[in-house]
């Protein structure tokens, strides 16, 4: 079995075994202590306020909406 089929079906058991809410952060707590799940939560939530602005901004000035806007004087 390939080792990225593997590393899915551990992760598919240790859900089903394991079935918590916030799994991003617990499992890292369960399997390597609180500093770890600490930090692993931490920068998973500083992605999704780093990451969102900047996604939005991409879509803003290379989408087809801008585009559109752009072309009617809206923007």
């Amino acid at each position: 079995m390939p080792p990225d089929q593997r590393l899915k079906r551990e992760i598919s058991t240790a859900n089903v075994l394991i079935a918590a809410a916030g799994g991003m952060s617990n499992y890292p707590t369960y399997t390597h202590g609180h500093e770890a799940g600490f930090l692993f939560a931490w920068v998973s939530w500083l992605s999704y306020v780093v990451i969102t602005p900047i996604e939005i901004q991409a879509i803003l000035q290379y989408g087809v909406v801008s585009e559109i806007l752009c072309d009617r004087g809206w923007l």
